[in-house]
């Protein structure tokens, strides 16, 4: 409930701070490579005989992702990454 709470009423730093703390698992403030992996493998719907699709779609989507936000391009994308890619464009904070 508090994250629907901030992601419809709070503002923008709100918004920004819960979405990066969900992808943030273990708190230190870098989202890596298996932190992004792992919450889109666990939030993706398996079905029968595609399961290798989805893992490389998977894979896909993290390299993207790195490429897009990583800004210093140290393998993980900071807080500070983040949040100039969101004030950049705010449509991030729905993917």
């Amino acid at each position: 409930m508090i994250g629907l709470s901030v992601l419809v009423k709070g503002g923008l730093e709100e918004q920004i701070h819960f979405c990066y703390s969900v992808y943030d698992i273990n708190g230190d403030r870098a989202l890596a490579r298996e932190e992004l992996y792992h919450c889109l493998r666990t939030c993706l719907i398996r079905l029968p005989g595609i399961e290798e699709d989805i893992e490389e779609s998977i894979k896909d989507i993290v390299d993207i992702a790195l490429k897009k936000l990583d800004v210093d391009k140290n393998g993980s994308i900071t807080f500070q990454d983040y949040q100039a890619a969101v004030r950049a464009d705010k449509l991030l904070l729905l993917a």
